[in-house]
């Protein structure tokens, strides 16, 4: 009674995705009741409403149950073709569900990559950075020292100079003293 209650509800809301789902649970509390037409009935409508919600795992446990349900009622040509059904969609959604997960671990590994790229290059660009700061402060140090150099050679120049006026001067005089 509160299947058939479930089913009207379900009904009313435009036959969502719930639909093939609840016809698949009421055929198999008739297969587990034993009556094996009723089961057939609603798995049958469940298959044909799951199609068109394309819920593979929902579609192969119904080929699985119209299987088992086609067993016991001695149809054996019927239940090995929903036997073989299920088995293919079985494994297609298992297949489908390994290259999921492979994709997931794939984008997970891209994702990890581009972040050890991305913390590769800051460090390069911080190790940039560092090596332009060392190349600023040598061109200041070097800068300063050529100022330390200039004012060196600018007070030997002014010491020098007055030494080399002395020099001339005597210079002078000592050829003026070779004339005489």
């Amino acid at each position: 009674a509160y299947c058939y209650r479930s089913l009207q509800v379900v009904e009313s809301v435009q036959r969502t995705f719930l639909y093939p789902s609840l016809l698949h649970d009421i055929g198999h509390i008739y297969l587990k009741l034993g009556n094996y037409s009723e089961a057939v009935y609603f798995l049958e409508e469940a298959l044909l409403n799951v199609k068109l919600t394309q819920e593979r795992k929902v579609q192969y446990e119904i080929y699985g149950l119209l299987s088992e349900t086609f067993e016991k009622l001695q149809d054996i040509p019927k239940a090995f073709e929903h036997y073989r059904l299920y088995a293919a969609l079985k494994e297609e959604v298992q297949n489908s569900g390994a290259q999921k997960h492979i994709a997931e671990m794939q984008l997970r590994f891209d994702v990890e990559q581009a972040e050890k790229e991305r913390e590769i290059a800051q460090k390069e660009k911080a190790l940039v950075e560092q090596e332009r700061e060392i190349l600023r402060l040598k061109n200041e140090q070097l800068e300063l020292e050529m100022e330390l150099k200039s004012k060196e050679l600018t007070m030997v120049a002014r010491y020098l100079a007055p030494n080399n006026e002395l020099l001339e001067r005597m210079r002078r005089k000592l050829q003026q003293m070779k004339k005489y």
